[in-house]
C-alpha cells in the first residue's frame, strides 16, 4: 500500500459487479450440507441440492469477452486453436464455439468462468485482472482506507492487522474451534484451532489519552444533550447539541486552552414547546381520526337506512307489483280497525310518509 491516490477512481464497474465478482456463484458445491457443531452431517437436517433450493435462471449476453481480455493486456482469441489455449477442456471450448460461433460473441461471464485457473487461484487471468484492478481502485481511491496514516494510529493499525474472519466467527457464533484461515478448506479436527488461540483486537488501542499537562480532559455529559470531541489544527474542541424539545443555553463550541476549556459547558433547557416533528404527528393523527369518524358515520347511516327500508310493510296492487306502504308509528295497542282508518286518511291526503332515517 502506497497511500491515498487522488487520481484513482473507486467507482465499481459494471463488468466487475455483473461478471467478474460473480465467479463465486460457480464455486458453490451443488449439495449444500448442513452440519452440526462438530462439522458432521446433521442427523435431522439433510443436505439441500442447490438447484432445488435456490435455482434461478441466468441470462447470458453476447459479446465483451475479447474486449475485456484486450483491456487487461491479454491476447484476443480469434480461432478455435486460440480458444483452446485459454480453456483446457476441449469439449467445453467446442460447446462454447457451437453456441456463440465466434470468440468475439462470447459472454464475458461465461468466458471468464471457463478459463484455466491461475496457480493457487480460483479464477483465470481475465477475472483475476478485473477483480484485482477493481479492488486496488477501491483501496487507493478511499481517503478513509484503514491503512492510510491519518485514519488510525500505529497501535490501532497493528490491532486491525491481527483481526480475521476466523476471529469474527468465534466472537459471533457458538463455535469453539475454527480454521486459522476461514477461507481455506480444512479437515476437522486436525486443521481446526481453538478459538482461544485465534488472535483478536485489543480495544485498549482506542482508549483516548491526553498529555500530562492537559488541563481540559473530558467534561461531564450534558443533560438532555450530547457533545462531539474533535481536533482541528492541533486544538481540541467540543461541539454541543441538544435533543428535540430542548434549547441550547451557552456556547455551542468550547476550545481547550492552557488554562482549560475557554467556557463553561452549556445547558439544554426545555423549550416549552413541542418539536415540529411532534406537531406533524399530532396533525396527521387528528386527520386520520377525523377521517375514520366520518367514514364510520357514513357506514352507520347507510346501514340504518337499508335496515329501515327492508322492514317497511309491502302490499301488492292489482298488477302484482309490490309497493311500499308507509304509515305513522303506531302503538302496540292500536286495533286493526284504527290502523285501517289511519291508512285511509294518509291515502286520501295523497301523502306517502317514510320513517325518518338517521
Amino acid at each position: 500500500y502506497e497511500g491515498y491516490d487522488s487520481t484513482a477512481n473507486p467507482t465499481v464497474s459494471n463488468v466487475f459487479s455483473t461478471a467478474a465478482f460473480r465467479f463465486g456463484h460457480a464455486t458453490i458445491h451443488p449439495l449444500v450440507r448442513r452440519l452440526d457443531a462438530s462439522f458432521q452431517e446433521h442427523p435431522d437436517l439433510p443436505g439441500l441440492w442447490l438447484h432445488q433450493a435456490f435455482f434461478s435462471p441466468w441470462t447470458l449476453l453476447r459479446g465483451g469477452y475479447n474486449e475485456w481480455r484486450e483491456f487487461c493486456g491479454l491476447p484476443r482469441l480469434e480461432t478455435p486453436a486460440d480458444l483452446s489455449t485459454a480453456i483446457a477442456s476441449r469439449s467445453v471450448a467446442d460447446k462454447i464455439l457451437d453456441l456463440y460461433k465466434h470468440p468475439d460473441n462470447i459472454d464475458v461471464w461465461l468466458g471468464g468462468l471457463a478459463e484455466n485457473f491461475l496457480p493457487r487461484a480460483r479464477t483465470g487471468p481475465l477475472f483475476a485482472c478485473l477483480i484485482g484492478k477493481q479492488m486496488k481502485a477501491l483501496r487507493d481511491g478511499d481517503w478513509f482506507w484503514w491503512e492510510n496514516s491519518h485514519v488510525f494510529t500505529d497501535a490501532q493499525r497493528h490491532e486491525l492487522e491481527k483481526h480475521s474472519l476466523s476471529r469474527v466467527i468465534c466472537d459471533n457464533t457458538g463455535l469453539t474451534r475454527v480454521p486459522v484461515d476461514a477461507f481455506q478448506v480444512g479437515k476437522f479436527p486436525e486443521d481446526f484451532e481453538s478459538c482461544d488461540s485465534i488472535p483478536g483486537m485489543n480495544l485498549e488501542a482506542w482508549r483516548e489519552t491526553f498529555p500530562q499537562d492537559d488541563k481540559c480532559g473530558f467534561p461531564e455529559n450534558v443533560e438532555n444533550g450530547d457533545f462531539v470531541h474533535c481536533e482541528e489544527s492541533g486544538r481540541r474542541m467540543l461541539v454541543y447539541s441538544c435533543w428535540h424539545g430542548y434549547e441550547l443555553q451557552g456556547r455551542e463550541q468550547l476550545t481547550c486552552t492552557q488554562e482549560g476549556w475557554d467556557f463553561q459547558p452549556p445547558l439544554c433547557k426545555d423549550s416549552g414547546r413541542l418539536p415540529r416533528a411532534t406537531w406533524v404527528s399530532i396533525s396527521l393523527a387528528a386527520l386520520l381520526i377525523g377521517g375514520l369518524a366520518g367514514l364510520t358515520s357514513t357506514v352507520i347511516c347507510r346501514w340504518t337506512r337499508a335496515g329501515t327500508k327492508s322492514t317497511l310493510p309491502i302490499s301488492e296492487t292489482g298488477g302484482g307489483t309490490p309497493q311500499l306502504r308507509c304509515g305513522k308509528h303506531r302503538d302496540a295497542g292500536t286495533s286493526p280497525q284504527q290502523a285501517a282508518a289511519q291508512d285511509s286518511e294518509q291515502e286520501s291526503a295523497g301523502t306517502q310518509r317514510l320513517p325518518r332515517a338517521l
